[in-house]
């Protein structure tokens, strides 16, 4: 495993925000997780399990524990099925599955992160999301084993998962696919990445959409209606593109990024009687 002391987390988040981690472990396999974990508890380390770093922002003070960062990579396919490794960036899987004519997660094109980060958050779009090509999920459980949890037993929700809950590591997945024409696929693919280039603010670092839609309604629209688009504090903006997503410009603070979280979230409470919910994780 790599191990990197005082390592700042700005490097490894989309956002590039955030102070260092007092450790970081790079796992590219089950015995160097297993390791790793067991060094922290000797040490009495806090310990935080990230892939991408995507959907998250971090402290300017950093971390005081260990920071394990999956790099798991391995998968294979199996007639239909996906089973991959939890570290493996969502855009490799999705051009290999492309590759072998199997579809069905063309959803998660454009989307940034590793294969456990989308079952964390069961990522997706309005229509289809993890939960509709989940077949089931390894996990490391809060007494180090291993275990494989079925579709029905993963809780899955909007941007939700058990995994919020309980802190289990996801190790990793087995996936449903379909046979398809490779050419539709991408086809499929490429339409869905020109949309979000057009709908997201991909020009500057971010953490994605900072709250969940409340229901019957989108989170961007209200902070738009709030007057909130392009509001700047520091190196951080409401983005002028999409009001649920917050930028950095370059060099922008925790403090300045939770400034304008803040003031969206009660401009909406005042103007709409709406309380807005994180989706985005703080560490």
């Amino acid at each position: 495993m790599e191990i990197r002391y005082n390592e700042p987390l700005a490097k490894h988040t989309t956002f590039k925000i955030g102070g260092a981690a007092r450790v970081m472990v790079i796992v590219r396999n089950l015995d160097e997780l297993l390791n790793a974990l067991e060094w922290a508890h000797r040490e009495g380390w806090p310990t935080y399990v990230i892939g991408g770093g995507s959907n998250l922002l971090v402290h300017d003070e950093g971390f005081p524990g260990m920071v394990i960062k999956m790099a798991t990579s391995e998968y294979r396919f199996d007639n239909n099925y996906l089973i991959a490794h939890a570290g493996i960036p969502l855009a490799t899987l999705l051009m290999d599955c492309m590759e072998h004519g199997l579809g069905g997660i063309e959803f998660l094109a454009g989307i940034p992160g590793t294969l456990g980060g989308a079952i964390y958050m069961n990522a997706g779009l309005k229509k289809i999301t993890m939960k509709d090509v989940i077949e089931e999920v390894e996990i490391l459980n809060n007494k180090g084993e291993i275990q494989t949890l079925r579709l029905d037993e993963l809780e899955f929700g909007y941007r939700q998962s058990r995994f919020h809950n309980t802190r289990e590591i996801i190790l990793g997945a087995k996936l449903r696919l379909n046979p398809e024409n490779p050419e539709t696929i991408r086809v499929r693919v490429n339409d869905l990445i020109q949309k979000r280039k057009h709908r997201i603010p991909l020009e500057y670092p971010s953490g994605g959409s900072i709250f969940r839609n409340p229901a019957n309604d989108y989170a961007g629209r209200l902070i738009e209606q709030c007057g909130l688009k392009g509001l700047q504090i520091g190196k951080a903006m409401i983005s002028r593109k999409h009001a649920n997503f917050i930028v950095n410009l370059g060099g922008a603070a925790f403090k300045d990024v939770w400034q304008l979280i803040e003031i969206a979230r009660d401009k909406v409470k005042e103007q709409f009687d709406i309380e807005l919910e994180l989706e985005i994780e703080i560490l």
